[in-house]
C-alpha cells in the first residue's frame, strides 16, 4: 500500500549575526526612546558588561569597568568618538585618559562595545575592548531640550539638523 504523502512546515528565521563574534554588541540609540539622555556616561551604560562610575566629581573622566578590567579612566578601553580616538597618550590621570563629557548624548545614533581585542582595527588601548560611538542627529529640523535636576542642575540643548542633509550632518551645543 501506498503510505500518505508526508506534510511538512517551513519555518523561516531572520536575523543578524555580530559581524566579528559574540562580543560585539551594537546598539542603536535612536530605537531606545526611554533611554536616559541626561549625559553621555548614561548612554554608555547601555553598554552589557560596562559598568561606569564617577568620583571626585564632575571635573575628571569617567571610571570605567569592562569585562572585569578596572581601566581607570580609560586606559584598558579604546574610545572612538566620530571616527577619531579621544584615548590621550600622556595625561597627568594616566595614560589611555579619556573624557567623554564633551559628547551630547542627543547626537549618540549607535554605540558599539568590543569586548576584547580581537578586531585588528582596534588600537592600542584596547586591552578591555573598545568602544565606539556614532553620532548624528536622527530627526531633522530643530531640536530644543531643557533639563532642571536637583541642587538647582539645569542643563539646554539646542541641535539643529538640515533637512535635506544626511544624520551625520547637524550642529549641537549643551549649555549647563
Amino acid at each position: 500500500p501506498e503510505s500518505a504523502p508526508i506534510q511538512t512546515n517551513e519555518t523561516v528565521v531572520r536575523g543578524q549575526a555580530p559581524s566579528r563574534g559574540a562580543s560585539d554588541f551594537r546598539i542603536n540609540t535612536t530605537e531606545l526612546p526611554t533611554a536616559a539622555r541626561s549625559n553621555t556616561a548614561e548612554m554608555l551604560r547601555l553598554a552589557p558588561g560596562l559598568h561606569i562610575s564617577q568620583h571626585s566629581g564632575e571635573g575628571k573622566a569617567n571610571q570605567l569597568f569592562l569585562r572585569g578590567f578596572d581601566a581607570i579612566h580609560g586606559q584598558d578601553i579604546e574610545i572612538v568618538v566620530a571616527g577619531i580616538p579621544i584615548n590621550e597618550i600622556s595625561n597627568i590621570h594616566g595614560q589611555g585618559y579619556a573624557d567623554i563629557h564633551f559628547v551630547i548624548p542627543e547626537t549618540i545614533l549607535e554605540l558599539r562595545a568590543l569586548e576584547g581585542n580581537f578586531d585588528l582595527r582596534q588600537g592600542d588601548f584596547a586591552v578591555a575592548g573598545s568602544l565606539r560611538l556614532r553620532l548624528g542627529l536622527a530627526e531633522r529640523g530643530i531640536l530644543i531640550r531643557g533639563d532642571y535636576g536637583s541642587n538647582g542642575t539645569w542643563r539646554t540643548m539646542v541641535a539643529w539638523g538640515p533637512r535635506s542633509q544626511p544624520e551625520e550632518t547637524f550642529v549641537a551645543v549643551d549649555y549647563e
